[in-house]
């Protein structure tokens, strides 16, 4: 994922901080990020997310950073990508 993110390929969805217990981190805080084939491709689908109404959390979590399907095209409004 190191060269799409250098690619622009992805987008940051969300960010998890780490667990603290006693004000220590027990584990790493993370961001976490949907990545595509092609820089264009990511620009539709970071666009597409917002134009329909989903967060970009839940479109990975629960959508798996899927592309568009074509019931969901035809709603997306190219002109404002």
């Amino acid at each position: 994922m190191g060269v799409q993110l250098l690619g622009k390929k992805c987008f940051k969805t969300h960010h998890e901080d780490c667990d603290k217990v006693f004000g220590v981190c027990t584990n790493r805080a993370k961001d976490f990020h949907c990545c595509y084939e092609s820089v264009i491709s990511r620009i539709i689908m970071e666009q597409a997310i917002v134009q329909l109404g989903w967060s970009a959390k839940s479109f990975r979590n629960e959508m798996g950073c899927r592309g568009l399907k074509i019931s969901e095209l035809s709603k997306v409004n190219f002109s404002k990508i």
